[in-house]
């Protein structure tokens, strides 16, 4: 009775001790793709802002310069 009780007690804290390492895992990779996805974002946009300015001081010095 006692060793099938340490024995249960093993299986079940090595069981949890995969399922939260394979939980962590799919969590860290989900975690990983929304925050990626978010910071390129963020940065095309402020790539994108920056061009847009850039260009359109460009067009706006050639017509001054006009």
């Amino acid at each position: 009775i006692y060793v099938s009780i340490y024995v249960g007690i093993y299986v079940g804290i090595y069981v949890g001790i995969y399922v939260s390492i394979y939980v962590s895992i799919y969590v860290g990779i989900y975690v990983g793709i929304y925050v990626s996805i978010y910071v390129i974002s963020i940065y095309v946009s402020i790539y994108v802002s920056t061009y847009v300015s850039i260009y359109v001081g460009i067009y706006y010095l050639r017509w001054y310069l006009r």
